[in-house]
């Protein structure tokens, strides 16, 4: 089969390589046919014909695509990692609208978190056209072939035992209890809002050494702080990773003389050592009541689907 027969992979069959669990590298040339790679923190699917990659500097790789808009990125299955190639084409950059305001509460949130805020600012998403898709080796990973999980079954088990509580407390013993059993969510955490509705307070908690109920988090801090106030979910795949990177970079400001950029790194209740972290907002009758939070200290634990999942469920709770 010649290259040109080659079917192109569907970018929804290697969906968990867009997630941001392992870095990509990425590719441009100079108008001069110079290249220069480097990577990238995540690479966002937006449908079947276009990915977006955030904006944050005016570096060589902006500059390249600028000039020559085409570019090759190779992505990563986390489960199995084999690596696919995408060809693109440059077409535009969004600055405001859905997958910019998306892209925009996930970095600004772990920026917030590791006291970055004034240093990682997402200035638009570039949106490329994929030209072509294809894997690095062999044919698409029978890891990405499996089956979907059927997500109505588990809402509709886990809406069953939600509907039949009859006060509070057993309205968050039995959330978290059925995330544990019926989506293997093992650590999870229901914050709600305060009175004056600046701070979030730990109201119920499942699977922690120690409950944490009573523990705070400012709203607009961090990644559970910042879902709440941005109203819109927060998911991070590697937050070691993101550390790592923002450490490095905080010692280089440090070294330039320009520590009075940087913020103080906010806790984390929960899993000292959590790698994924998913924050749902709480709303009803548009009015914050709270946050749910699920934790893993496995990387790349929550994925799109988990997302749109917790969505459906927290509207319920």
């Amino acid at each position: 089969m010649t290259s040109a027969a080659r079917l192109r992979v569907r970018l929804q069959d290697i969906a968990s390589c867009f997630e941001g669990t392992v870095p990509s590298p990425i590719c441009t040339c100079s108008k001069d046919g110079v290249p220069n790679v480097t990577y990238l923190s995540i690479v966002h699917r937006i449908d079947e014909e276009h990915v977006g990659l955030s904006v944050q500097f005016f570096n060589k790789t902006r500059r390249n695509v600028l000039d020559n808009p085409r570019a090759q990125v190779i992505v990563v299955v986390p489960e199995t990692f084999d690596q696919y190639r995408l060809d693109l084409e440059f077409e535009r950059t969004e600055v405001r609208g859905p997958v910019f305001d998306t892209a925009r509460s996930r970095l600004e949130a772990v920026a917030s978190q590791t006291g970055m805020s004034h240093v990682f600012v997402l200035r638009g998403v570039d949106i490329y056209r994929v030209l072509d898709c294809q894997p690095m080796v062999g044919k698409v990973a029978a890891a990405c072939e499996r089956p979907e999980v059927d997500q109505l079954q588990k809402l509709s088990e886990y809406t069953s035992h939600l509907v039949a509580c009859r006060d509070l407390d057993a309205v968050m013993n039995v959330a978290l209890e059925q995330l544990s059993r019926v989506y293997e969510y093992h650590h999870s955490v229901v914050m709600v809002r305060d009175e004056e509705g600046t701070r979030l307070y730990t109201l119920a908690s499942r699977g922690f050494p120690v409950s944490g109920v009573g523990s705070e988090v400012g709203i607009g801090e961090g990644l559970i702080g910042m879902a709440a106030e941005r109203r819109l979910p927060v998911r991070c795949t590697n937050l070691g990773r993101e550390k790592t990177l923002s450490r490095a970079v905080r010692e280089e400001l440090v070294r330039g003389g320009d520590e009075g950029m940087l913020e103080r790194e906010i806790p984390l209740p929960g899993l000292p050592k959590a790698q994924s972290h998913l924050v749902i907002p709480l709303v009803a009758h548009d009015d914050l009541l709270g946050v749910l939070c699920l934790q893993s200290e496995a990387p790349g634990r929550f994925l799109s689907s988990a997302e749109c999942a917790m969505q459906l469920l927290g509207r319920h709770l």
